[in-house]
């Protein structure tokens, strides 16, 4: 018992062991998972800031350089107010630019060419708007060049698409990544439920073996305490038992159980003669025909030594276990051959019946084993009944040892 529930347990602490790491892998990719989905969001939120970003620059820079030529053009100071306000913004959104690309080296050479292209640039509107402010309106008004305020602003577009550019595949990047991350993580959870319902069958096949295990050491305990270990014939605890349900079942019935004891008739000449290994297989030799020549609702005992029980249960008529004894006398008086000789053997039977002879186990045995006795004592190799009116006529002598050796060997 101690066995089993050490066994149970140690397979229970395995299935734990393999359900936690299950649970680890499970933690693992969700963290994974979660990890770069907020990663993810966050870059595409960065992107979407760059962007604005970009475009309220662009917008700034037309509304400075609006406010740049309608004062240049009519010198109404009315201007400055949008003007200086387009400057502050402007400076305003290349700082978060700056701030949200700082942690990309390509940004950060971007940025470092859009700061000098918007400072190139600032800084020619700022001296086109001095000049016009010293007085030099033909001055200003030549300054003033439409191509090249075209060529400026399309090199700093070109910076600007290009931080776009690098902002958009950063975040395909990203997107590319959370993809994988969710393909992994299903990945990971099929192999999770795989893992777990192979761990569930294999503890339901191990608890289940150790039962098994367990139900089949029980049952060769059972079968050794109740079955003689040389010839694996019922032992006198089995036959008991059987012979105590026959004799109820015979009770309801009406039927009547005959007892058989039979005795080998001069084994100890063998075991003398051709020694105990002989004696044994000779013992295995007769428990199988007695096997044999019974049927198979019959009962085959050994009580130990060369003495076996034979229990017929639903009898009709006593005439059958008459029938019966004649036959196994027969049977085991045929030559046994073992080690190289024919060994012969005769057997000496001794009937008993219920009810005539008696109305429990105990009775019928010891009748039957008194009409042993008579059976020897009236010459050997024969069948005895209990009662008096069926025996035969007891001789003055039972046969000597050197009768059985001469009968064994013959």
């Amino acid at each position: 018992m101690l066995q089993r529930k050490w066994s149970v347990t140690r397979v229970f602490i395995y299935g734990f062991a393999l359900a936690s790491f299950a649970a680890i892998l499970l933690i693992w990719s969700i963290y994974q998972v979660t990890t770069t989905i907020m990663s993810t969001a966050t870059s595409v939120s960065q992107t979407y800031e760059v962007i604005s970003a970009i475009k309220n620059l662009q917008s700034h820079l037309i509304d400075a350089e609006t406010g740049e030529r309608g004062y240049v053009i009519t010198g109404d100071p009315g201007y400055f107010p949008a003007y200086h306000d387009s400057l502050q913004k402007i400076q305003w959104e290349s700082d978060l630019i700056a701030a949200l690309t700082a942690d990309n080296p390509v940004q950060k050479v971007n940025y470092a060419a859009l700061q000098r292209l918007i400072a190139y640039r600032l800084k020619t509107i700022q001296m086109i708007v001095e000049t016009r402010k010293a007085g030099g309106v033909d001055a200003a008004h030549q300054l003033v060049s439409i191509d090249e305020d075209k060529v400026e602003m399309d090199r700093i577009q070109v910076v600007l698409n290009r931080i776009e550019e690098e902002e958009n595949n950063q975040l395909n990047v990203r997107i590319h990544a959370r993809d994988v991350a969710y393909q992994q993580f299903w990945w990971d959870f099929g192999a999770l439920i795989v893992m777990m319902v192979a761990g569930a069958v294999w503890q339901y096949l191990q608890v289940r073996r150790i039962l098994q295990l367990e139900s089949q050491a029980k049952q060769r305990i059972r079968h050794m305490a109740e079955h003689d270990p040389l010839t694996d014939l019922p032992n006198r605890r089995q036959l008991q038992a059987k012979l105590d349900l026959a004799i109820a079942f015979a009770k309801r019935s009406g039927k009547m159980v005959a007892v058989m004891f039979i005795d080998l008739d001069g084994f100890k000449a063998v075991n003398d003669t051709l020694g105990h290994q002989v004696g044994d297989d000779l013992l295995k030799e007769v428990a199988q025909r007695l096997r044999h020549g019974t049927r198979s609702s019959d009962l085959v005992a050994r009580l130990g030594g060369d003495e076996f029980v034979v229990v017929l249960s639903e009898l009709d008529s006593p005439d059958d276990a008459t029938l019966l004894a004649s036959k196994l006398n027969e049977l085991i008086a045929r030559p046994i051959s073992i080690a190289g000789k024919d060994i012969r053997i005769s057997t000496s039977i001794g009937i008993s019946i219920y009810p005539s002879n008696g109305h429990s186990g105990e009775d019928l045995l010891g009748k039957a084993d008194d009409a042993v006795y008579q059976a020897k004592a009236a010459g050997k190799n024969q069948y005895q009944w209990a009662a008096p009116s069926h025996s035969c006529a007891e001789p003055d002598s039972m046969p000597s040892e050197e009768d059985d050796l001469t009968n064994v060997f013959k």
